[in-house]
């Protein structure tokens, strides 16, 4: 009984891992980059690279409405059915947002987890300091809060405006959808 148990859930788990390594990564990348154009969102230039349990792209280039928008040097998306996340590496934002707000982002980390259903997780750190992110699908909120760098503060302090601040140098921002 325990050996009939035990090999039911190998090979599950062997179905799972093949489903996750068998699974047509680009395909779903072009389906995604077909839709978003639909919204005015372009993606160019991007290097592809299918792995086991993850498709890597490089040297993405951005444009929404035809505007360069920014550059992504590379971006890692790992499907793992019960655990997904998506890293973005050394983004650059175009020269034109930079009277704006900080134009280099150094990380960018999204999870999603079916051990939290509800929540999608980000964190982010670039020039403007460090970020997290909580995305709740149940309230249809989103929560983030910001460590600001000096830079932020002195430079692009019109940004911060509308933030709530604890006065400690953290920053939170509340938007419904």
């Amino acid at each position: 009984m325990i050996a009939r148990l035990r090999n039911t859930l190998l090979y599950l788990l062997l179905f799972i891992a093949m489903l996750i390594v068998f699974m047509p990564k680009v395909n779903l990348y072009y389906l995604l980059e077909k839709e978003l154009s639909a919204k005015g969102v372009v993606i160019s230039s991007e290097n592809l690279s299918d792995r086991f349990f993850s498709l890597n792209i490089k040297d993405a280039t951005i444009y929404v409405k035809q505007i360069k928008s920014a550059k992504v040097a590379n971006v890692n998306i790992t499907t793992l059915l019960f655990y997904n996340y998506i890293e973005f590496d050394n983004i650059e934002l175009s020269q034109s947002f930079e009277d704006m707000l900080p134009t280099k982002i150094k990380n960018v980390k999204i999870l999603y987890s079916v051990l939290n259903p509800l929540n999608i997780t980000a964190t982010s750190i670039g020039e403007f300091g460090e970020a997290s992110a909580v995305i709740s699908l149940e309230k249809r909120v989103v929560f983030v809060t910001i460590k600001a760098s000096k830079r932020l503060v002195d430079k692009y302090s019109k940004i911060l405006r509308p933030l709530k601040t604890d006065g400690k140098g953290s920053y939170t921002y509340e938007y419904n959808f």
